[in-house]
């Protein structure tokens, strides 16, 4: 099942992020309730979070496996930025994040989305393995913040 999370779904959300401390340590922050709220709710310049969708993976157990922020037409018109993809501890390296992501850009593309671009921090050699080896390539851009610096990828949907 797949299903929009709200505040209601701090503390399961809480609960997968505590599982991915390497993340946060690429990040230099910590994980807490309060920053989950604020990510529940944070858009990007000019966008509405009518725009945003922070969606939750479930098992048929109704156990939380994966969570994924994105943002429609951002950074431009029929591209989906994902601000944040992370696949519960007890269910890495067992293929089920690519089978997520598979199935996920499948259906954008179904929908017209036409490219689907992300960050992820420059030196987090997990996160870009990921990223790759689901088909994603890297830009020359970049995107510096203030403890890190993102490199962007990008994936074009065939139509």
């Amino acid at each position: 099942m797949v299903r929009k999370l709200t505040k209601e779904d701090v503390n399961i959300i809480y609960d997968l992020e505590k599982g991915n401390p390497l993340y946060f340590d690429k990040l230099n922050e910590k994980v807490t309730h309060k920053a989950i709220v604020e990510s529940l709710e944070i858009t990007p310049p000019n966008k509405s979070i009518e725009d945003k969708y922070f969606i939750g993976f479930f098992n048929d157990k109704n156990f939380l496996v994966a969570i994924c922020d994105i943002i429609v037409d951002y950074p431009i018109r029929n591209t989906i930025w994902i601000g944040l993809f992370m696949v519960n501890k007890d269910f890495q390296k067992q293929h089920i994040g690519s089978k997520i992501i598979t199935e996920m850009l499948l259906y954008l593309e179904e929908c017209g989305f036409i490219k689907v671009e992300l960050g992820y921090v420059k030196d987090n050699l997990q996160s870009e393995k990921f990223w790759l080896k689901n088909g994603f390539a890297k830009t020359e851009r970049e995107k510096q913040h203030k403890n890190y610096t993102l490199t962007i990828a990008e994936k074009i949907l065939n139509k």
